[in-house]
């Protein structure tokens, strides 16, 4: 997508953001490979890319990272990351076959909830909204372990730079619903979620400050849900195009408003210029449950609301997509490529724009989930999973204290996913 500089006239009164963005249109994989093949909600650490997992993505073993390039994707979107672990050998093996990469923040560092990957005995704060939705100094001291720990290189020259491979820094994944199931919260009441993104978004940018890192940086994202919002701050205050009935929608409306107008909007005094970053590094996401078609065509058409807009020059890309009812694979492969053409500009215009700014989206996900357990989420976790364990151990994980993950376990052989997480039998066929 070139880079989206055009000055528009206001929108309803509101001037229209600007953005100097330019990505390449991209397919990416969702990416958590939990090796359980039952439901365990103890699991001691879920960073796939660590470096206890790379008998999973290694090339030495089932070289998930190198599956992935070959099923055509473009990068990977990794979940649940152990901020002080070792993350220099998945990165420099997914800039091997061609990967980049989509890492985000462990919902341990917001909420206080999921797997610690050892991060509580490393003294790494967790649950930062406690502290008044103010995320900036826990996620200055994750981030900074994060950098430290892969994310950049020392060059010969003395000087600190990004990992070639890291395309996207996911702040957080959801935060108005994890506001909502852990908290209790009406959600986007008081635009609490926007302050936590505000925050976190100031303090990751004060990591970097810290170690003078140069050259090229990542854009960042925050991924919202496909809920609806009638409490949040841009439905209530007439943010154009939003209204109490729109998916996605008021959510980076309202991270927005918060960027441009921190103090005002969610009581924010940032140690940047949020703005500017705004315009230079930020792409909008969010995940999405519904068929290619919904996008744009039939149901909410919430991207033809997006395109004409104030946000329409700021990049979006779908940041988990599944349609949780597809009753066949064949009819997931004809959605896949429907939302290929959305991202290339060959659906006709349905977007309403001939150059829509949806870049990208990612396949949700790669394998099976079994962890989560087939009552999980309303019954659809299982539902999603491209691939499953199978029946033949291709060796272990390996025990590292530092992640938790203390005890080895068997990393099966892959084999077309079975409808809500069915295991497979000896020599059966699948159909994908």
């Amino acid at each position: 997508m070139a880079a989206a500089t055009a000055t528009m006239q206001q929108v309803d009164g509101v001037t229209p953001a600007s953005s100097t963005v330019s990505i390449a249109p991209f397919i990416g994989m969702g990416y958590s490979a939990v090796a359980s093949k039952t439901k365990n909600w103890g699991i001691a650490c879920d960073d796939s890319m660590a470096s206890w997992a790379k008998p999973m993505w290694g090339a030495s073993g089932r070289d998930d990272l190198q599956i992935m390039k070959d099923m055509g994707v473009q990068a990977v979107r990794t979940y649940g990351i152990g901020s002080h672990l070792d993350h220099r050998g998945f990165l420099d093996h997914a800039a091997e076959v061609g990967l980049k990469v989509i890492p985000g923040f462990a919902d341990y560092v917001y909420m206080g909830v999921g797997s610690p990957c050892g991060m509580q005995s490393v003294g790494l704060p967790s649950n930062c909204v406690k502290n008044n939705y103010d995320c900036h100094d826990a996620v200055k001291e994750h981030y900074t372990a994060m950098l430290l720990s892969g994310y950049t290189k020392v060059h010969p020259d003395g000087s600190r730079r990004y990992h070639p491979a890291i395309s996207i820094i996911t702040l957080v994944n959801e935060i108005e619903l994890k506001l909502q199931v852990h908290l209790g919260e009406v959600m986007g009441e008081g635009g609490r979620h926007a302050r936590v993104v505000a925050s976190a978004l100031d303090g990751l940018l004060s990591a970097e400050d810290a170690l003078g890192i140069v050259g090229q940086r990542p854009m960042l994202t925050a991924s919202a849900s496909y809920a609806r919002c009638p409490d949040c701050k841009s439905v209530q205050q007439g943010f154009p195009g939003v209204d109490a009935s729109s998916p996605f929608l008021p959510f980076v409306a309202d991270y927005h408003l918060a960027f441009q107008k921190p103090q005002e909007f969610v009581d924010y005094t940032p140690h940047h210029n949020l703005s500017q970053v705004y315009a230079d590094r930020w792409i909008n996401s969010y995940n999405t449950p519904r068929p290619a078609a919904s996008t744009c065509e039939n149901e909410d058409k919430a991207m033809n609301t997006y395109t004409a807009g104030p946000l329409a020059k700021v990049p979006v890309f779908l940041s988990e997509f599944h349609f949780t009812y597809f009753p066949s694979p064949s009819e997931f492969y004809g959605d896949i490529l429907k939302a290929r053409d959305l991202i290339l500009n060959q659906d006709g215009g349905t977007c309403g724009v001939a150059i829509n700014p949806l870049v990208g989206f990612i396949i949700f996900e790669f394998q099976t989930s079994y962890w989560k357990g087939v009552g999980a989420e309303g019954g659809t976790a299982l539902r999603y999973g491209l691939w499953g364990l199978g029946m033949r151990s291709l060796g272990s994980t390996t025990p590292d204290a530092r992640s938790g993950e203390t005890s080895s376990s068997e990393v099966w052989c892959l084999f077309p996913a079975l409808p809500n997480g069915q295991e497979s039998q000896g020599n059966q066929r699948t159909d994908v």
